[in-house]
């Protein structure tokens, strides 16, 4: 049993608990399906983690004396409880991943909250989850001399191979709303230069007047007049409040779209990146 903290260095820091059965790491498996954003590199890394706090110290005592006595007093719970389980917990999540849209995670500070995915975003978690459980295979065989896990395996690869399909099946789907957003954005691109580059001789236009009241003393530069100043630009450019309501439409309308587009890039290049990941481990 090792306590290894880390204290004071911002993101760097870090307060955990490592055991070792039989020269073998304990992994909680079960983390990857509890947190949204788990990564496989700080999993392994850990048997328990613990807040930032030195109140942390209790839990982190008490789970290494519970594991510690639990291996020595009965060690078939120590197995079912350290290893069985969370290969169960993990895995049977996995299978549940593939037909549902709510989920509950855990946050950092591990308090529980419930999460509901749709559309491409829930293909992009399922495809995340399942495909990253295949990193996790390796460290479930070290465990193959203990206890059976050979069923576990079996069940990962079973996930990845529903999944698949359906993240090639989505990168098409995608693929397809792209060319028709990026089409958009490329129609609309004139009308939005025009109505940007009318926007800024406006506002050329308002700052000159108001430099100039600030000369005339119309009003005092360190305590500017805002309202003052925008009733002189509205009375020499009425036309401005037609516009401005275009204005705001259309830029409004381009700047979404490439919201969505940059959205939807990131979204095909992870799935994709799971895509590939799937077949390369089968092949």
């Amino acid at each position: 049993m090792e306590i290894k903290t880390n204290f004071g260095y911002g993101s760097a820091s870090y307060f955990y608990t490592k055991l070792k059965y039989k020269d073998i790491e304990i992994t909680p498996f079960s983390d990857w399906i509890k947190y949204r954003f788990a990564k496989f590199s700080e999993i392994i890394r850990y048997s328990q983690w613990h807040n930032l706090e030195n109140s942390e110290w209790l839990e982190a005592m008490n789970y290494a004396a519970e594991a510690c006595n639990l291996s020595r007093d009965d060690e078939n719970k120590f197995i079912e409880k350290y290893i069985i389980d969370e290969c169960e917990e993990m895995v049977s999540e996995l299978e549940n991943i593939l037909n549902k849209e709510e989920f509950e995670f855990r946050d950092q500070s591990k308090r529980t909250y419930t999460k509901n995915i749709k559309g491409h975003e829930l293909i992009e978690f399922r495809g995340e989850k399942i495909s990253g459980a295949l990193d996790f295979i390796n460290k479930i065989l070290e465990y193959e001399h203990i206890v059976a896990v050979k069923t576990f395996i079996e069940r990962i690869k079973a996930c990845n191979k529903i999944i698949q399909p359906i993240l090639a099946n989505e990168l098409l789907v995608i693929d397809i709303k792209l060319k028709k957003l990026l089409a958009d954005a490329e129609e609309l691109k004139p009308n939005y230069l025009v109505v940007v580059e009318k926007y800024n001789q406006y506002m050329t236009e308002k700052s000159k007047m108001q430099n100039q009241m600030i000369i005339d003393k119309e009003i005092d530069f360190k305590n500017i007049d805002v309202l003052k100043v925008k009733r002189a630009f509205l009375s020499k450019f009425p036309e401005y409040e037609v516009f401005e309501i275009e204005y705001k439409k259309i830029v409004s309308t381009y700047t979404t779209l490439l919201e969505q587009i940059e959205n939807l890039k990131i979204v095909f290049e992870n799935i994709t990146t799971y895509n590939k990941n799937i077949l390369l481990y089968f092949n």
